[in-house]
């Protein structure tokens, strides 16, 4: 790259929404068509197997720090000249999943630098993706998303290494790519860093930060004076972004009297693991958490520390309880079962033999080897076990083997039974034969209603 001390000057239109810049001496143009993205500081164009950033030209009485609220990105008024200069200095050999300058872009009249180029990540997703509960459960393990995270933590740790502090780290300039499907795949899947020109390094601050990520030691700074970022505020913004990955909430998410926001919950250390806060009811129980992470994330969101995430916390194992819940404890902390039992697969959620209290009596009405998918009273208790792959009704009626993933829901109808998977319902007679076309789910307040498919 260049290491002229070049100002930034502005682009040159050439027609609607077109851009023309110098890229290795060579003059392109972009139209709308090759743009991929936008934001408050620059355009992102396709170019290849490559992007490019195009600046957007300086703005006056901008202010000299800034924050991303939730809703709202703001440009930061660190001036374009200081970005010229930064990326000029940029580092060389960093891991290849943070997609760093490998251009410098000029404007073709002056010269002067107004962007960079960088390599393009196909068929990624940003790590917003795994903060959303309905999208992550049907496509990825708790187990998965550790996985992502071993990786992410060593790349923090290759860069904290080489001096390089992330910053601005949130959950849409970190994409993951991997294979889904609700299971734990082979492949730990792969990580990747955008935005990778705010990062900060030999003196050169980073100019932004989102403020759910922004270690609260930082709320009030001027980010963009001088180098306030720190390994250590990496690791809470990553500590925050593991959370929400894996219980859909944030660390400081809920409700708690006397506080407004999640901004004042954080200041004072206020955390979903006190007793007094009220959980939000999507969101799932931390409890669910194995014993090493929920002990760094209370370390981290309760007692104010900032340490590395261990890879140990992170490989984990996380087990599908027979009652559904997902968790990486000995025991199903939902239903209090042992994680597996003598053949290897989830134990059942059932009672034990018959004990009697005064005139109160508990027997066993379902024992298996395998695991209740769905009990319901109707005219008699009717259930769905799973053993071994095969569907088996009350009285011993075999169904089959069908395929139950994590985002399939079942429903007993008298001697029918229902399985519906991504919107999509099919129906199971007495014989376990599929007895209509496909269905239209709809789910209702307590029952699901049902229409033909179109």
């Amino acid at each position: 790259m260049s290491t002229a001390a070049l100002p930034i000057a502005p682009k040159v239109p050439v027609g609607p929404g077109q851009v023309s810049v110098v890229i290795d001496g060579v003059l392109r143009r972009f139209d709308p068509a090759d743009e991929i993205g936008a934001g408050g500081e620059a355009r992102v164009f396709r170019f290849g197997q490559h992007a490019v950033k195009i600046y957007h030209s300086a703005r006056a009485g901008s202010s000299s720090s800034s924050c991303k609220s939730s809703s709202v990105s703001h440009q930061v008024g660190w001036d374009l000249e200081a970005r010229a200069r930064k990326l000029m200095a940029y580092p060389v050999a960093l891991p290849s999943a943070v997609m760093a300058p490998t251009s410098l872009v000029h404007d073709p009249v002056s010269q002067m630098v107004c962007g960079f180029v960088m390599p393009l990540v196909e068929g990624a997703s940003p790590f917003k993706r795994l903060t959303s509960k309905r999208w992550a459960t049907s496509r990825l393990s708790r187990e998965q998303v550790c996985r992502l995270f071993s990786q992410l933590a060593s790349v923090l740790t290759d860069l904290h290494r080489r001096g390089v502090v992330i910053g601005d780290l949130n959950d849409s300039n970190v994409l993951f790519r991997c294979e889904t499907g609700g299971r734990s795949g082979p492949s730990p899947g792969e990580v990747f860093l955008i935005d990778a020109d705010s990062v900060q390094f030999a003196g050169f601050p980073c100019p932004v930060a989102h403020e759910r990520f922004l270690d609260p030691t930082l709320y009030g700074a001027a980010l963009a004076q001088s180098p306030v970022f720190s390994p250590k505020t990496d690791w809470y913004a990553a500590a925050v972004l593991l959370f929400q990955s894996l219980l859909f909430t944030h660390p400081y998410g809920g409700m708690l009297s006397g506080f407004n926001n999640v901004l004042e919950r954080a200041q004072a250390r206020a955390s979903v693991f006190r007793p007094e806060v009220v959980y939000p009811k999507a969101a799932l129980s931390f409890e669910v958490l194995p014993s090493g992470l929920r002990d760094w994330f209370e370390s981290i969101f309760e007692a104010g520390e900032r340490s590395p995430l261990k890879m140990g916390d992170l490989s984990a194992r996380w087990t599908v309880c027979g009652c559904g819940c997902e968790h990486g404890r000995a025991r199903c902390p939902s239903c209090k079962a042992g994680t597996l039992g003598s053949t290897g697969s989830p134990v059942a959620a059932v009672r034990k033999p018959a004990t009697r209290r005064g005139t109160c009596e508990a027997v066993t009405l379902i024992a298996t080897p395998g695991r209740i998918v769905a009990a319901s009273y109707s005219n008699g208790l009717r259930w769905l076990i799973s053993e071994n792959g095969e569907l088996v009704r009350e009285q011993g009626r075999r169904l089959g083997t069908h395929d139950l993933g994590v985002g399939t829901e079942v429903q007993l109808d008298g001697n029918d039974t229902w399985l519906v998977e991504r919107a999509t319902a099919t129906r199971l007679g007495v014989d376990g034969r599929s007895t209509e076309p496909p269905i239209r789910f709809t789910p209702g307040v307590r029952a699901p209603m049902f229409s033909v498919a179109s």
